[in-house]
């Protein structure tokens, strides 16, 4: 009888150890019909960005501090990947956009997945004032309520630019770390830019600000 309680604990721990690595990853991320919300929180689309993320375990992961107090990159020196992110930097495609006569160097969150995750899990150190994700979607994104960014799982503070169909600037959301409240865009839109928080708003960029994006850049998925 002992030997069948010990069996039926051990069955139970694997159980629990199972659901505990199931938690939903999203962040700075959209919320709605392409980043519909996980069953506990969320930021960017369903898959965002940033979308509005679920709640994980991980949550705080991006206050770690070095001896000097500053925030830390995340990235193995050996291998150059952030082992909390899907979507490494290094891969990611990236472009050149003017917005208010100034280039920034932006990553090209072109597919589900990259939305999804946006910029979950970056550091201080990870993105420079003029560099920043631009979020490209397959089709205008509608102003329902439902697909607006969040910050889950995110460190940062961010600028967070919806931009029209016209490529003009809606409006800009601040983005604060790890706030999983959906912060909506101010009509349709078909982009967002995201930059560490000033950053756009330091160059100029504001409500009606004309975006110089390609129109050569468009989603892959």
């Amino acid at each position: 009888m002992k030997n069948i309680y010990s069996v039926l604990a051990c069955l139970a721990l694997l159980g629990c150890g199972r659901d505990a690595n199931t938690s939903e990853r999203t962040g700075a991320t959209q919320t709605g019909t392409e980043a519909s919300k996980p069953t506990v929180a969320i930021s960017p689309s369903s898959t965002p960005a940033t979308v509005s993320p679920a709640s994980n375990p991980d949550a705080n992961v991006g206050q770690k501090k070095d001896g000097s107090g500053a925030q830390t990159t995340n990235v193995d020196p050996r291998t150059g990947n952030d082992p909390e992110r899907i979507n490494q930097l290094k891969d990611l495609k990236v472009a050149t956009i003017v917005a208010n006569g100034h280039k920034v160097k932006v990553w090209l969150m072109d597919n589900e997945s990259k939305r999804q995750e946006g910029m979950m899990f970056l550091r201080d150190k990870d993105v420079h004032a003029d560099e920043g994700m631009l979020f490209l979607f397959p089709s205008v994104q509608p102003n329902d309520g439902a697909h607006g960014f969040w910050m889950h799982n995110c460190p940062l503070g961010l600028d967070i630019c919806y931009i029209g169909k016209q490529k003009k600037v809606l409006n800009i959301a601040d983005g604060k770390p790890f706030d999983e409240t959906s912060l909506p865009p101010s009509g349709d839109y078909q982009y967002v830019l995201e930059m560490k928080v000033g950053c756009a708003k330091k160059i100029g960029v504001k409500t009606g600000t004309k975006i110089e994006i390609a129109d050569s850049l468009k989603t892959s998925a």
